[in-house]
């Protein structure tokens, strides 16, 4: 559902107590939403997502554990989990969780950490923008957020359309070359849970966008350039980036 100010929700029963969920929707997860909306599994069976079962869901889950090498069993229920501390690692209070949760007790909440107090749509917001990304719809509307971009390997393969390897291919040849300064474009994020991220400043992905081909960087190319070209009463700038040492391509 949307509310009053825009924000779209999830608003759901829990099966097992059936209390109502508050839950804020962020940006991916309502374009995962929107990716799905006309799949004819979800047409047929009145679902926002065409998961089997939550049996199947879950043997994929321990799949994917066994491709990452995670050793930690893998599933829905450890989603749900998960979701509760990254919200309690980013300051979302212990009252926000519950309803977001479907918890009726608080005390079933405080398992997760100590008592906060703040409103659901403020914390949210903070999260929001904690882990904004770059965005491309299905329609193909670029979305940049204004908080600083810092984007990992997945999340720009993830933006681009592509394996992670090819991400990984263009990124080495872009320092190996000297094309960008790794002290500027590069640097680590260290989690709560002690695990450092590698990530990537937004000039290291608009260097990618023009070393790789796929229709989400060709819309992203067009967008740079659309941006760039639009008439402004500051001094013009003029941008090269190299397509690659072989084909010895330009773009200007």
């Amino acid at each position: 559902t949307q509310d009053c100010n825009g924000d779209y929700w999830i608003r759901k029963p829990r099966e097992k107590t059936n209390n109502m969920c508050n839950i804020p929707l962020l940006d991916i997860p309502r374009m995962i939403a929107e990716k799905y909306k006309n799949h004819p599994e979800c047409i047929k069976r009145g679902v926002v997502l065409p998961v089997p079962s939550n049996q199947r869901m879950n043997s994929y889950l321990k799949e994917i554990a066994d491709v990452c090498g995670i050793k930690k069993t893998l599933s829905t229920h450890i989603a749900r989990h998960t979701f509760a501390c990254i919200a309690i690692a980013n300051k979302v209070s212990m009252e926000s969780i519950a309803k977001m949760l479907g918890h009726s007790d608080l005390r079933t909440t405080k398992i997760y950490a100590k008592l906060m107090d703040k409103t659901v749509s403020e914390e949210m917001n903070i999260l929001k923008r904690k882990f904004s990304v770059i965005t491309i719809s299905e329609a193909g509307t670029v979305t940049i957020p204004t908080a600083p971009i810092w984007m990992t390997q997945f999340e720009i393969a993830d933006l681009f359309g592509v394996f992670s390897y090819n991400i990984r291919k263009a990124i080495h040849s872009i320092y190996k070359h000297k094309e960008l300064d790794e002290s500027e474009t590069r640097k680590y994020v260290r989690q709560p849970d002690g695990i450092s991220y590698e990530t990537y400043s937004i000039e290291m992905i608009i260097a990618i966008a023009f070393r790789i081909y796929s229709r989400e960087s060709v819309l992203f190319r067009q967008f740079i350039i659309a941006k760039m070209s639009t008439a402004t009463k500051e001094i013009p700038i003029t941008l090269f980036v190299s397509c690659g040492r072989v084909s010895n391509l330009w773009y200007s």
